[in-house]
């Protein structure tokens, strides 16, 4: 991504044509950076905590605090990517196209958001299975 808009900067700069395809492709990549991303963060114990409230809790709040989170996690990763499946599903089935510089079927584009998802309640449930066993978290090490 970094090549790309260094790419178009400098066409733009220098000969004043930048590539039609730059901007699309970047965000393309963005959007499978992000969603493909996401697990690997929650595994590594990099999404955003409020700590400021579990600082204040005992280990035992602390524990069910985190295995409700991990429950609900469960839940609404396991919705989305039910449903985001589904919609990957339709847009394949209807050969919707994407209208932008580069023609591609839509569901190539958006299939990253129920997989990225999915990745994320995979790990939601190592993570509760680690809890339940009495395992100690990244977040837990430091």
């Amino acid at each position: 991504m970094v090549l790309i808009v260094s790419y178009n900067v400098l066409m733009r700069y220098f000969i004043g044509k930048p590539p039609v395809w730059a901007t699309e492709m970047t965000e393309w990549i963005l959007l499978y950076a992000t969603f493909l991303a996401a697990a690997w963060v929650l595994k590594e114990d990099g999404h955003v905590k409020i700590d400021v409230v579990l600082i204040r809790l005992s280990r035992k709040k602390q524990y069910i605090l985190s295995v409700i989170v991990c429950i609900l996690g469960i839940l609404t990763c396991g919705f989305f990517a039910y449903h985001g499946g589904k919609a990957v599903y339709s847009l394949y089935k209807r050969d919707v196209i994407m209208m932008g510089m580069i023609l591609m079927p839509k569901y190539i584009l958006v299939a990253v958001i129920p997989l990225g998802i999915l990745l994320s309640f995979v790990q939601f449930i190592r993570i509760l299975k680690g809890l339940l066993a009495g395992e100690v978290s990244k977040g837990d090490a430091d």
